[in-house]
């Protein structure tokens, strides 16, 4: 009876352990839904805009735009991310392959860090690269959580 409930405690033990948290609700740790108002670097006024998509399906929408660019990236459940909780950095790139020769694509970007004291680095890019060359297109804004 005791190794019947060893062997349970110790099953529920490895499955809390091994339980990783998604893309979705890793940014929602350190961006939640909302809007927020803040500046870039230049000190002209931005905004990101984090929105719930497709409810229930987790799948979350993140405008960043300043006055002069709006740029938005759509976060899939089950994307491959990168993410520091003791920064707030997370990162999370996807890659569209323009033509079937895979020399031209688009990689759509968001990117957070932490910038101070209740503040948040938030930028989202598009980098698109058409044979070897490559344009950037990205609005960042520094917000206040």
């Amino acid at each position: 009876m005791k190794a019947l409930i060893a062997a349970a405690l110790m099953i529920v033990s490895v499955s809390t352990f091994s339980a990783e948290t998604g893309a979705v609700d890793s940014l929602l740790s350190v961006l939640p839904i909302g809007t927020y108002q803040g500046q870039d670097d230049a000190g002209n006024s931005c905004n990101v805009v984090v929105n719930d998509v497709n409810y229930p399906a987790k799948v979350l929408s993140i405008t960043v735009s300043n006055n002069k660019s709006t740029i938005f990236k759509i976060l899939n459940e089950g994307s491959e991310f990168l993410f520091r909780a003791y920064k707030k950095e997370f990162i999370q790139t996807d890659r569209q392959y323009v033509d079937s020769s895979r020399n031209s694509y688009v990689d759509r970007i968001i990117r957070t860090v932490i910038a101070g004291d209740n503040t948040l680095y938030v930028v989202v890019a598009n980098e698109i690269t058409v044979n070897r060359d490559r344009t950037v297109e990205s609005v960042e804004c520094v917000v206040n959580l």
